[in-house]
């Protein structure tokens, strides 16, 4: 009877004892095998984290938009990437920077209404998705009609992926990816 539950005892110990010490060992070696079997996404990854840091400790807007679309663009996983940024009234948004072709000048916020409300309540917009949206069975009109609205936009963006720039739920500009 005293040694099942010395056995016990120490079956309970050495459980916790393995769980504090493979955590860690599993993080690791999740690390080792991402870097090891998708070395060009790890790389991207790694990239963006170390560029969200960076960005953090620039306080002016320019640097900060020159910094990222140099960094976007030394890493070889895109083509086109543009940024937008709204004026004090927030109704237009203006091309502050780019890399490859150059996208539209300026977003009217009255005529890319539906993009932009569309982009604020996603908080994520690709052309994959846009495209799922219009070949879907069962559509509103509506719903057809505006889907068409933002694919054309992200179209004339030159942009697969649109990522909003907000802060407080107001849309201060656009990052726009392909």
């Amino acid at each position: 009877p005293r040694a099942a539950g010395v056995f016990f005892f120490n079956t309970i110990v050495a459980s916790f004892v393995i769980l504090v010490i493979f955590e860690p060992l599993r993080g690791w070696l999740e690390d080792r095998v991402n870097r090891w079997l998708f070395a060009e996404r790890y790389e991207f990854s790694r990239r963006l984290r170390m560029l969200s840091r960076g960005l953090a400790n620039i306080i002016e807007v320019r640097p900060l938009v020159s910094r990222l679309l140099r960094e976007l663009e030394e890493t070889n996983r895109v083509t086109h990437v543009s940024v937008y940024l709204a004026d004090p009234s927030g109704q237009r948004y203006h091309l502050a920077g780019h890399v490859g072709p150059a996208p539209l000048p300026e977003l009217d916020g009255t005529t890319r209404r539906l993009f932009l409300e569309r982009l604020r309540e996603s908080g994520l917009l690709t052309r994959e998705g846009m495209e799922q949206e219009l070949s879907a069975d069962r559509q509103s009109e509506d719903v057809l009609v505006a889907a068409r609205n933002v694919h054309r936009t992200m179209e004339e963006l030159l942009a697969d992926v649109c990522v909003p720039l907000s802060s407080d739920g107001q849309l201060l500009g656009v990052l726009n990816l392909r």
